[in-house]
């Protein structure tokens, strides 16, 4: 117990609370911008980042995985093709994110994946339009579920970053209605980072006190932000966030 740091401890508590209110009013955060913020706030490994944010993303994904069902907002064939994919790769990419690291450093990685998701959340936000469609699990995207878990699955391993690449990927590619694609994503990521998380443990890549602060903050901050999401302009939280992860990219690339 000596060895914590009480003002370090709410400091992540208020970092947790601040990206979960961020995940709560549009489901986007957890890792795009609370790995960063661990980096560059905080001064963290980058492997530590990761291994640590992904046990409070996984927290975080499941109790968004909860309520989404309740709604009927996860499509149940999609989430286990993406996830029987996904899961494995996650798992692997985690356990060797050390040796991925001295490859390509996992802060190139996570900063170019930002940089990517700036401009496919900007097409999300702003300019795809169109009436949504009934949802069809065609022949071709039960085929291409599984592809899209490698990929994603290899991601999240190796960065926590979940919802926004996958919500996106899930909207372009396989066409599902906006609500579906948030809820599918949180049980896709939820089991995912479930399984990095257990391979970053493992590995060493976990900083207990960042949890201890990051799991409180982050689960009120989420709930808070789920609370009051209708309350302010839909379109001033987008730009804002774009506008925060652009800047999270730059400085991780400086």
């Amino acid at each position: 117990m000596a060895d914590i740091n009480i003002v370090l401890l709410l400091g992540f508590a208020l970092w947790g609370a601040v990206v979960g209110v961020i995940v709560g009013f549009t489901a986007v955060g957890i890792g795009l911008l609370g790995v960063s913020g661990l980096m560059i706030i905080f001064g963290l490994d980058p492997l530590i980042a990761v291994g640590s944010m992904g046990i409070a993303g996984f927290f975080l994904m499941l109790s968004g995985a909860v309520q989404h069902k309740k709604n009927n907002n996860i499509h149940i064939p999609v989430a286990l093709m993406t996830a029987v994919t996904a899961v494995p790769f996650s798992y692997i990419a985690a356990s060797f994110s050390e040796e991925i690291n001295e490859i390509i450093p996992l802060r190139f990685i996570l900063g170019g994946i930002i940089i990517l998701s700036v401009v496919l959340l900007f097409y999300r936000y702003f300019i795809m339009k169109g009436d949504e469609t009934p949802f069809q699990f065609s022949k071709w995207k039960k085929f291409t579920a599984p592809v899209l878990g490698i990929i994603l699955g290899g991601l999240m391993g190796v960065t926590s970053i979940s919802g926004s690449i996958l919500v996106v990927m899930f909207l372009l590619v396989l066409q599902m209605p906006a609500a579906m694609a948030v809820g599918t994503t949180s049980a896709v990521s939820a089991v995912s980072l479930m399984v990095a998380g257990i391979a970053h443990i493992q590995g060493g890549n976990i900083d207990w006190q960042a949890i201890a602060g990051l799991m409180p903050g982050a689960l009120i901050g989420a709930a808070v932000g789920a609370k009051f999401s209708d309350r302010v302009p839909v379109k001033v939280l987008r730009i804002g966030i774009l506008v925060i992860l652009l800047a999270a990219g730059i400085m991780i690339f400086v």
